[in-house]
């Protein structure tokens, strides 16, 4: 308990002696800030007087001149104020003269009332009289009424059997519309069969113009084919006697290969005879193969081509096969 107390008043004393030391610097500082404040409020020279004295003259005379604007609107509110109470007494004696004209207005009004209303008394007596003229008329009206009531009726009926007609015109309208319009479809139909049968018969004609043609074609390939197998027969009778010649021959060339040498030269020009008509009769075999197999045969096909080079140094000599039968194609040809 001492202890803490001891403590608590060393603090105590701490802090006073600090607060004591710090005082005199916080003294300073507050006399020096009061002193700049009091220095910068009141002009000390010349000049700041001469310039807070013209301040203050600017400042009355803004005050002043504020006054004088003031006091002017104050009078021009015045004066307008005036001319609206000189407006209002105008005004006032207008509506004084106006009722006063109202009031003889009335009075010439009270006198025209009492005239009128001796012309409404009347007009009430005609009223009358028209009233008793009115339930006449509207009795003439009911009856009119009733009468076009029926005529109404009469309509009405007319104006459904006309629209039952008009109905029965228009289905029929519609009607003949369809049957138009299928007439069209028909003639439409009738030119499409006329030009498709114009087309067959145009069709028929190049057919029997390309039937004809044919035939034409087949007659002569039937006399051309009648005219080859005439040739082939020509050619297989001459073929015939070719190969009994070409026996022939061959028993001679036997017989003269037995004389001896004295008759070789012989021999070789009987030989040299002999395989030219071989080669003739080959030739011709060869030709006559080639009209049977058609214009598809090989053998032209082998015709067009070109010989060996061998071939071409004894072509001079003696005709080779493939010339010999160009020959009998040229020959044929030209027959």
């Amino acid at each position: 308990m001492i202890q803490s107390i001891l403590f608590f008043s060393l603090g105590f004393l701490c802090a006073a002696f600090i607060a004591l030391m710090v005082a005199p610097a916080l003294w300073r500082r507050a006399v020096e800030l009061t002193r700049r404040r009091i220095e910068a409020s009141v002009p000390l020279s010349a000049a700041e007087l001469q310039a807070e004295k013209d301040r203050l003259r600017a400042e009355h005379a803004m005050q002043t001149r504020r006054l004088e604007m003031k006091l002017k609107s104050l009078t021009e509110k015045s004066t307008a104020q005036s001319l609206e109470i000189v407006r209002l007494r105008e005004e006032a004696d207008r509506l004084a003269q106006d009722l006063e004209k109202q009031a003889h207005t009335n009075g010439h009004l009270d006198s025209e009332t009492r005239r009128l209303g001796a012309v409404a008394a009347d007009h009430a007596r005609i009223v009358e009289e028209l009233t008793e003229k009115l339930a006449g008329t509207e009795r003439m009206a009911e009856e009119r009424g009733k009468e076009l009531e029926r005529l109404e009726r009469l309509y009405e009926e007319a104006s459904f059997a006309s629209s039952s007609r008009q109905i029965e015109l228009v289905a029929r309208e519609s009607e003949i519309e369809k049957l138009s319009e299928e007439i069209k479809g028909m003639r439409a139909a009738r030119k499409e069969a006329d030009r498709v049968m114009r087309q067959a018969v145009n069709d028929r004609k190049a057919a029997e113009s390309a039937l004809q043609a044919e035939r034409k074609r087949a007659a002569e390939l039937e006399t051309k084919l009648e005219r080859m197998f005439t040739t082939l027969s020509d050619r297989e009778e001459k073929l015939e006697r070719q190969a009994r010649e070409l026996d022939r021959l061959r028993e001679e060339i036997k017989a003269m290969s037995a004389a001896g040498s004295t008759a070789g030269q012989g021999e070789g020009s009987d030989d040299k005879a002999l395989r030219d008509q071989i080669s003739t009769l080959a030739a011709e075999v060869v030709h006559l193969t080639a009209l049977l197999e058609g214009p598809e045969s090989q053998i032209y096909k082998a015709l067009g081509m070109e010989e060996p080079a061998k071939g071409k140094a004894k072509e001079a000599a003696f005709p080779s096969l493939a010339d010999r039968v160009r020959a009998l194609q040229k020959a044929a040809q030209g027959s």
